[in-house]
């Protein structure tokens, strides 16, 4: 808050040729904001049958793909990891890190198989395949400077859930019943009743009205964090630090024809039959640079001139100038004798 007015933050950007659920190569079926709710549900259906779960579409999916620490906010989960099962929902997890939470999320796949799977590995397919699949997307962090997770998990209409925290709170715009504006769901305290409380009205949401959860995914969808995005506004603070202006490329304009060229174009058209036209046509053609060699070589001629003349007249100049103070400097020499 101290130097606010010094610093500058400018979300992150991910590409969207790699994650783009119309051409992903790595999703079971692509989709698009036109037919996500098929493309969707097929993506699950499949997912589960992967992973060993129950098939069923209508059930509500939440994924995790993260480190596996205390700073993504684990410790939240790990307090309510019981509750999360008998929620009524499936659970997919993917990721590494600490022992205590590797160990958590494979005792509960354990225990209830139908509802958690958990992958303590690392696979970029998979990920991308759970980015499809799922309804929601948690991501209760302690700290974030900016993550991606949630910037994906849109692309792909997969809503976040996360917590109101650097820059997932500038990112995902809470979901407003009343006015059905939003991008996902949010909770302000670190705390993990908070968190179970937000997870499971996004739930009821998916449970309850079809038709705000499809304006949630919509509006997730729409959004653009690409990088061209990111780009402008580091040239526009480039561009504000060091005072320079960025022009946007112009298209390059055509060289006009030339007159003779016309004139040429207008006499073979009219005379075609003849024979004796293309030497005509060559002859224009060397008139015209000839004229403009002979005036650029006057040019040139006069320039010479002109340069030659400045430097003697600057000679000249130099000489008098010396021959004055070498005069008064003889005057000086007489004074100081006498």
């Amino acid at each position: 808050r101290l130097y606010s007015g010094k610093l500058c933050g400018i979300v992150n950007g991910i590409d969207y040729d790699i994650y783009n659920p119309a051409t992903d190569a790595q999703i079971y079926k692509n989709y698009s904001t036109k037919d996500f709710i098929k493309g969707k549900k097929e993506n699950k259906k499949q997912l589960q049958e992967e992973l060993g779960m129950p098939v069923d579409d209508s059930k509500f999916m939440i994924g995790i793909i993260s480190r596996l620490t205390d700073q993504k906010g684990f410790d939240l989960v790990a307090y309510v990891m019981e509750r999360l099962c008998e929620g009524g929902y499936q659970i997919v997890v993917l990721g590494t890190g600490d022992e205590q939470y590797e160990n958590m999320f494979r005792h509960f796949a354990w225990k209830y198989p139908d509802i958690v799977s958990a992958n303590i590995c690392f696979s970029n397919e998979l990920s991308h395949k759970i980015y499809a699949a799922c309804d929601a997307f948690l991501m209760p962090s302690r700290f974030e400077p900016c993550g991606l997770s949630q910037l994906i998990s849109m692309r792909y209409g997969t809503i976040p859930i996360v917590r109101e925290t650097g820059g997932l709170a500038d990112t995902v715009l809470p979901y407003n019943e009343y006015t059905g504006e939003g991008t996902g769901f949010s909770f302000a305290s670190y705390n993990a009743d908070d968190m179970l409380h937000v997870i499971n009205y996004a739930m009821r949401t998916y449970y309850d009205d079809k038709k705000a959860w499809t304006k949630l995914v919509q509006n997730a969808m729409k959004q653009d964090f690409s990088w061209e995005v990111s780009a402008v506004k580091y040239i526009s603070l480039y561009s504000e630090i060091s005072g320079a202006t960025v022009e946007k490329a112009k298209p390059a304009k055509k060289a006009p024809a030339k007159k003779t060229e016309k004139k040429t174009t207008a006499k073979t058209s009219a005379k075609t039959t003849k024979k004796a036209e293309p030497k005509s046509d060559v002859k224009t053609a060397k008139k015209t640079p000839t004229k403009t060699q002979a005036k650029a070589e006057d040019k040139e001629k006069k320039t010479a001139k002109a340069t030659s003349s400045t430097k003697k007249t600057t000679k000249k100049s130099k000489a008098s100038i010396r021959n004055i103070i070498a005069k008064k400097r003889k005057k000086l020499l007489e004074i100081s004798i006498s």
